[in-house]
């Protein structure tokens, strides 16, 4: 029969590394192909050549098999501790560490390289694979990925680096659900990085987090308007910002979700607890302060309503009220 061939095209931690296996039906026949190493037949076990020894490695790993590359890949580094291929060879036990779930391990090894190459495109490769760790981490665990992401934080080359990895924590935080944690670390990366490019996006999503924490613990009327007024800042201060659209859509819908939240006060005070002047403060904000909504007429409508009923004028306000017995005196009289 045929021969048939699967590709597949390694995305994320595994970018720039794709794998090709080929594999004869009914036949274990598997050949690898990587950029490191071209075309490797797996079952075609190298002899005593050190670089087919590693390519050979590399091409379990690429192939899933993890252990057995690394295992592999260490030896070799033993056994040539001075060549110069040990700190990629070191890079790719911290993929096979990755890919195998083993974060804690991963992470370390990575360190390692960047320690010993600072200041190189390896080292970069390697914090780029801590990063993918530290993320992989945090969904498994999040205390664990959280040190992560301090510990990337701590070694950053520098102050965008480490704004990045603080950025990251942060949403990892906020997708966690920690929305108060979460909005601590965005106002940490806006208070120490102010000029960094993370701030615009740092202070749109300390509103999400006033947002995310309204609709899911319904905080009412209170929650929603720290939402509110997160977003109009972020308007004011970023107007033409990619994310000022996406705000401005927030906006409204946490206006409107306002709105019907004093509706429903309102309508507690007029109807449940039969003191409809205790309801004019919110019927006026609906209408001063969220217009456009559906409600806002509705409340302009309320306020002359309940006015005209009222036997007392309400707080902070006169009406002419006739004195029985007393006549006006003309002007001049």
């Amino acid at each position: 029969m045929p021969r048939g061939r699967l590709g597949v095209f390694a995305t994320g931690w595994l970018a720039g590394m794709a794998v090709w296996v080929a594999a004869a039906a009914g036949v274990a026949a598997v050949e690898v192909w990587m950029p490191e190493t071209g075309e490797v037949k797996l079952e075609e076990p190298p002899g005593d050549d050190v670089a087919a020894r590693r390519d050979y490695a590399y091409a379990l790993i690429g192939a899933g098999e993890w252990k057995s590359g690394a295992r592999e890949l260490r030896r070799l580094i033993k056994r040539n501790p001075e060549a110069e291929w040990r700190g990629e060879a070191r890079l790719m036990i911290g993929r096979a560490l990755l890919s195998g779930g083993k974060y804690r391990k991963a992470f370390d090894v990575l360190a390692e390289v960047r320690e010993a190459h600072p200041g190189t495109p390896l080292a970069q490769r390697a914090r780029v694979l801590q990063h993918e760790t530290a993320m992989q981490q945090t969904t498994a665990s999040f205390g664990k990925g959280a040190d992560m992401y301090d510990r990337l934080v701590e070694t950053a080359p520098g102050e965008e680096e480490a704004a990045t990895a603080l950025v990251q924590k942060a949403d990892a935080t906020f997708n966690a659900r920690f929305y108060l944690r979460a909005q601590d670390a965005y106002l940490a990366v806006v208070d120490l990085y102010p000029q960094s490019e993370w701030a615009p996006y740092c202070w749109h999503r300390i509103a999400e987090c006033d947002l995310e924490r309204a609709s899911w613990l319904e905080l009412g009327v209170q929650g929603y308007q720290a939402a509110e007024r997160g977003f109009a800042d972020f308007l004011e201060v970023y107007p033409e910002n990619q994310r000022a659209p996406e705000a401005r859509r927030k906006l409204e819908e946490i206006r409107r979700r306002l709105a019907a939240l004093n509706v429903e006060v309102v309508r507690f005070y007029a109807e449940a607890e039969e003191r409809p002047w205790a309801a004019i403060r919110y019927l006026e904000h609906i209408r001063d302060n969220l217009p456009g909504t559906p409600q806002s007429e509705w409340a302009e409508q309320e306020l002359h309503r309940i006015e005209a009923e009222l036997t007392a004028p309400p707080r902070g306000r006169v009406r002419r009220l006739p004195l029985i017995g007393v006549e006006q005196t003309p002007a001049g009289e």
